[in-house]
């Protein structure tokens, strides 16, 4: 993949985008990267049953092919385990207690200060019920979710939050044992225009709406000259063909597919002059120089996708290195970066 330096070495151009030809590439790198993800998740057999188990909870527990003139009686047992399940396993006091080695009094002054944040943190932020909705998600087979810093938070001067995530949210590429030992995680999403051009100004102009999903439809119902009775009987393709076209329009908030790639990218200077990597000016000024012979992106590589265009490309911006992402799954398969889920032997 192209590099995109933070200062152009010829140039001196600052945050230059690729030419025309190596942004085509990189586009066309990032979109085989999805689809071999894409494919790896659908081998996924708990994750096909996801849909069948939130239909269960539901209390829709028959099959759609059933005669209607035969009874389809329902004991919802498995709703009122469920949600026992969920007590137990939210039913904790989350203990965090950072000690240093050393144990002057600066030392043990700031672990006060550590600890006292932490638990501000978690208080401010309404992490205990983020948490929840991960352990109801890793209940149906995996549960995905996202640290990362939101600006918005605490008056405009911004904090760590904690998203959680559905599990066909994150698409892992090449897995290991840890979800840290990944080539790469792609997270994907529905945002709004808007919102995207609110975050990406200098790449605004590229971005434009999905049809599919920007669009809203009304359902006409069944055609006057048939009974409805007559018509709920009939199979999905014969309602396609008898009842009237979907009128609708254009959503009031238009949508794009937003996609994140957070990838290990192990390209190294190869000229003999250093160059500087990210953005000097930013608010948090998360830039640095990479030397001769070292690593253009040390601490990983993050390029942001709206729609079919690329909205940003630089350094992972967060200084730990990581992907700021965790994995919780209550029953682990193994080989499988999909957990079983507890609703299966329920059902």
């Amino acid at each position: 993949l192209s590099p995109r330096y933070g200062i152009d070495p010829v140039t001196g151009e600052v945050n230059p985008w690729p030419d025309v030809e190596r942004m085509a590439s990189i586009k066309q790198w990032c979109e085989a990267a999805f689809e071999e993800a894409e494919a790896d998740q659908r081998t996924s057999e708990e994750l096909h049953n996801v849909e069948k188990y939130i239909e269960y909870l539901s209390g829709k527990q028959w099959g759609g092919g059933r005669p209607s003139y035969r009874a389809k009686p329902v004991n919802n047992r498995m709703h009122r385990l469920f949600w026992e399940l969920v007590s137990l396993l939210t039913d904790i006091r989350p203990i965090v207690d950072i000690r240093s080695t050393e144990r002057d009094n600066s030392s043990v002054a700031q672990e006060e200060v550590l600890n006292k944040s932490t638990k501000a943190w978690w208080i401010n932020n309404n992490v205990e019920q983020r948490v929840a909705m991960c352990i109801v998600y890793a209940m149906l087979t995996t549960s995905w979710a996202k640290q990362e810093w939101n600006p918005n938070l605490c008056g405009g001067r911004g904090d760590m939050t904690l998203v959680p995530l559905h599990p066909k949210a994150v698409l892992p590429l090449k897995p290991g044992l840890d979800l840290q030992d990944s080539e790469a995680l792609i997270f994907q999403d529905e945002k709004s225009i808007g919102w995207v051009k609110r975050k990406f100004p200098d790449r605004q102009h590229l971005v434009v709406p999905d049809l599919d999903i920007s669009q809203y439809q009304i359902d006409t119902g069944p055609p006057a000259n048939i009974m409805p009775q007559l018509f709920e009987r009939l199979t999905p393709a014969f309602k396609r063909i008898l009842k009237p076209q979907h009128s609708g329009g254009m959503s009031a908030y238009p949508k794009c597919r937003y996609r994140e790639f957070w990838l290990k990218d192990y390209s190294v200077n190869t000229s003999s002059s250093p160059v500087l990597m990210g953005d000097p000016y930013s608010r948090w000024k998360e830039s640095y120089w990479a030397h001769p012979g070292q690593m253009l992106y040390p601490r990983g590589r993050l390029i942001v996708m709206a729609g079919r265009a690329i909205v940003h490309d630089g350094p992972n911006p967060y200084w730990h290195g990581l992907f700021p992402f965790s994995v919780l799954r209550l029953n682990v398969v193994p080989w499988s970066i999909y957990g079983m889920s507890d609703l299966k032997p329920m059902m």
